[in-house]
């Protein structure tokens, strides 16, 4: 009889396979949520924790370069609205690492370089409102996708 534990790395393997068709020696967790896996592109060795949610829908790109890990509960999100051109592109080196917890919301682009550690709960946005006016809520003036 087979181990729940080796039962749990076998499906780990085959849901990796499903998700990306060419496995290169990565792990994708339970309950983990991948959207428009044809805009993600990867290196080797990308390792994926449970529940996150990768959602490049509205995005140009993702790219994940060697030796990526994501622990649990990462959060990548895109978004686009009537008049607003396509969200931007994540760029992501070699030998970087997600801690627990973290959140991109994709606006605009966003690079990190190789050797990076991002520590638990850590947002990243490439958003930010016009303020500009004094006169008018900062809501009402606009958007800069420059981060």
């Amino acid at each position: 009889m087979i181990s729940p534990s080796k039962l749990e790395y076998f499906f780990k393997f085959i849901r990796f396979l499903v998700f990306f068709k060419n496995p290169k020696l990565g792990f994708v967790g339970r309950k983990t949520r991948i959207f428009k896996k044809n805009k993600i592109s990867f290196g080797s060795h990308l390792n994926i924790g449970s529940y996150c949610n990768i959602d490049p829908r509205f995005c140009k790109s993702v790219k994940f370069g060697d030796r990526v890990s994501i622990r649990d509960y990462f959060l990548l999100t895109s978004y686009s609205s009537k008049g607003l051109p396509i969200s931007g592109s994540l760029v992501v080196g070699n030998n970087v690492g997600f801690s627990e917890k973290c959140h991109i919301h994709l606006r605009g682009d966003i690079s990190l370089g190789n050797d990076v550690i991002v520590g638990p709960s850590c947002t990243f946005i490439s958003e930010n409102h016009r303020f500009a006016s004094l006169d008018k809520p900062f809501r009402l003036q606009g958007i800069d996708r420059t981060g």
